[in-house]
């Protein structure tokens, strides 16, 4: 890397370090932690927002600078300070990568440039070496290489053996070894010896002709891809810029000329308040329900009121529960769905009143409701306040680890239907909330991540015990994955038909306790192996008893 490269690594790896400390800091009034974040923000940053300005100068302000001005600014103008920082320092890692990228590749092509041949020796009738023009050899010419310079075209050895540096053409580090009837192609340096190549090839044919053609014509042919990429950035850019100010001015200014226009027909217009009130009051009924466009306007009105204030609710809990360590955040997925209930529950309230249903309607409601669900709804009812129970009473979060029927897996999402949880396996299985609710459910990770496993082993008969324990202990404090607290210990369970049996019980984070097993098990037939423990197998001893030659008498 150059020096001004070297510096742009310096400000990011600062302005990371600064965002950091920031971040893991106790929060700060909201003031001081918007003054605290511009520090890191205009670290790396501050290049971007003066070229952004410049083209504004210039007249020429829709590029990426603008744009990423434009974004990390409304961040910060939004509160996400830390989210306003990152896109700024990604945006400058891409930069630093791509002039790393592109500094490379000039290097590349300079090299390159260095392997075109100036002349060609050929020896004369005298025995004299000649430097000609490489262009003006013609194939089947017997050229002559020496140590040192390049082969300037492709042939074949006729006389001579070398060593060729190709790593300018092939990237190879080490020589290549050629000798008479070996092919060598131009550009490769002779190390060695002297050779005599015949060439197969005229000049502007040779590979290092070729190389050069297309390094020097690669800028003026470039792909179908990168030519449209070209074009649209030129409209990409302004059409964002563009879209985004109409959507935020146009949509007032119209509302504002419709209140205008109101107004001065108000005014201009005698009794137009009155004319204008009597048009807007005219609805229309259906059955005992009215609705006119001023029922509409604050229909429409209080819906988008309610979906602003749920948003805003999930943003201001889940940023609670980001920097704040003294809540617990398995509070936050239950108040948010309570908070999303409530709002819409709310909003349906003031629909039907807006509408003309008198409260006293919602009976004949409820009345509907229960016989639809009396007649095939009651699954669905079921589910959906299973999925509330769940919900609220905390017992399952997003993370555990349970058991579904005869497998395990990580709950993903709980919804107020059905609860989705992700296999080992990586299979997805959606299983209904009422099966939680009323049928037993095995949390495994409740009360924490730590579980206890078990490895049972048995040795034979003869073993000491005492050993056995300390030697399984040994074990198990040995494998990294097992915690040191609780402490791992051993059980003598059981004196089997053919064995010892014993059990080694250890505390284990639950991700790793599977691959914790394994680990013990081969340790445990290393470490019995060193202390010459056997490990006992199920096995019959029989005993033949010879019979006595009275009892062969008498039963003969």
């Amino acid at each position: 890397m150059n020096k001004k490269q070297k510096k742009n690594l310096q400000r990011i790896i600062i302005a990371l370090i600064l965002v950091l400390i920031l971040k893991l800091l106790p929060q700060f009034p909201t003031p001081v932690e918007l003054v605290l974040y511009c520090i890191p923000y205009l670290v790396v940053g501050w290049d971007v927002l003066r070229k952004a300005l410049l083209g504004i100068k210039n007249r020429q302000p829709f590029d990426e600078c603008f744009l990423m001005a434009v974004a990390t600014v409304g961040a910060f103008a939004l509160g996400d300070y830390v989210e306003g920082c990152a896109v700024i320092i990604f945006y400058q890692i891409g930069e630093l990568f791509q002039s790393v990228a592109v500094g490379k590749s000039r290097q590349s092509i300079s090299s390159l440039m260095d392997i075109r041949p100036d002349y060609a020796n050929i020896e004369g009738e005298d025995g004299k070496l000649e430097q000609v023009d490489p262009d003006d050899v013609e194939i089947g010419t017997v050229i002559v290489v020496q140590p040192g310079e390049r082969v300037p075209i492709d042939g074949v050895i006729v006389e001579g053996a070398s060593a060729l540096n190709t790593a300018a053409l092939t990237g190879e580090s080490l020589p290549r070894d050629v000798q008479t009837g070996d092919e060598v192609i131009s550009g490769c340096v002779n190390m060695t010896g002297l050779l005599k190549v015949k060439t197969t090839k005229e000049f502007g044919e040779s590979t290092v002709s070729k190389i050069l053609d297309l390094v020097e014509n690669s800028s003026m042919k470039k792909a179908r891809a990168e030519n449209f990429i070209t074009r649209f950035a030129r409209v990409y850019t302004p059409a964002v810029c563009y879209g985004a100010l109409a959507l935020a001015f146009i949509p007032p200014i119209v509302l504002l000329l419709i209140l205008c226009g109101m107004v001065l027909w108000v005014i201009a217009m005698p009794g137009g308040a009155l004319l204008l009130w009597h048009y807007l009051g005219t609805g229309v009924q259906v059955g005992s329900a009215s609705f006119n466009m001023v029922h509409l306007i604050l229909i429409v009105s209080v819906f988008y009121i309610t979906r602003a204030a749920i948003t805003a609710s999930r943003s201001f809990l889940n940023r609670v529960a980001s920097q704040s360590y003294k809540i617990d955040k398995t509070l936050i997925p239950p108040m948010q769905t309570g908070i999303t209930y409530g709002l819409w529950t709310l909003f349906a309230l003031f629909t039907l009143k807006a509408l003309g249903f008198g409260l006293e309607n919602l009976a004949v409601i409820a009345g509907g409701l229960s016989v639809g669900i009396g007649f095939g709804m009651q699954t669905i009812v079921n589910n959906f306040l299973s999925g509330l129970i769940l919900i609220f009473s905390r017992t399952l979060h997003e993370g555990d680890v349970i058991d579904v029927g005869n497998l395990q897996g990580v709950v993903r999402k709980i919804s107020v239907r059905a609860t989705t949880v992700e296999t080992f396996d990586n299979a997805i299985i959606f299983v209904p909330n009422s099966e939680f609710v009323s049928n037993r459910l095995i949390n495994w990770t409740r009360n924490g991540r730590i579980v206890r496993r078990e490895v049972a082993i048995g040795v034979a008969y003869g073993t000491d015990p005492k050993l056995v324990e300390r030697l399984l202990v040994e074990v198990a404090q040995s494998v990294p994955q097992i915690v040191r607290r609780p402490q791992p210990f051993v059980l003598f369970m059981d004196f089997a038909d053919s064995t010892l049996n014993f059990v080694l019980r250890y505390w284990s984070d639950i991700g790793t306790a599977t691959d914790a097993a394994s680990a013990i098990r081969h340790r445990i037939v290393e470490v019995f192996a060193e202390h010459q423990v056997e490990i006992a197998f199920p096995q019959l001893d029989v005993h033949v008893i010879p019979q006595t030659p009275s009892l062969t008498r008498a039963e003969g």
